[in-house]
């Protein structure tokens, strides 16, 4: 992958679902480290040790799922994750003023966690264009 790049094929180089691990071990033997880290990040699973060995060695992280699967169109598979139910989530986002989803993307913006989500409810939701109008304390 490496050669795409001095080879000007493309600019900067990613990787997806690696552990801590693994991401170390490409750290110590590429010429060209990766721009991204693409992981599964939620209020379920924050990943918070891999989050923090990207993000210090200047790697971004992108969450993808981070509202978890299908849990806003009830198609979860496993009823006792939907943190649109969740009962703190419900209570920060009374709080705030805001939607469960607006809180769990901004606590994911404000981890320093870029977000990816092909749900439909960001696409079509035009409240999700006010989640940089609040801050999560």
């Amino acid at each position: 992958m490496e050669l795409c790049v001095t080879k000007g094929y493309v600019k900067h180089l990613g990787v997806a679902n690696f552990n801590g691990q693994v991401l170390l071990e490409l750290l110590t033997i590429c010429k060209i480290k990766p721009v991204a880290l693409q992981i599964e990040v939620h209020p379920y699973l924050p990943n918070n040790a891999l989050v923090e060995v990207a993000q210090k060695n200047g790697i971004l992280v992108i969450a993808h799922t981070p509202l978890v699967r299908g849990d806003n169109l009830g198609l979860s598979r496993n009823d006792d994750i939907n943190m649109f139910k969740d009962k703190v989530i419900l209570e920060i986002a009374a709080k705030h003023g805001r939607t469960p989803a607006q809180i769990v993307l901004k606590s994911t913006l404000q981890r320093g966690i870029r977000a990816i989500e092909e749900d439909c409810l960001i696409k079509y939701d035009l409240r999700f264009l006010l989640i940089n109008k609040f801050i999560l304390l």
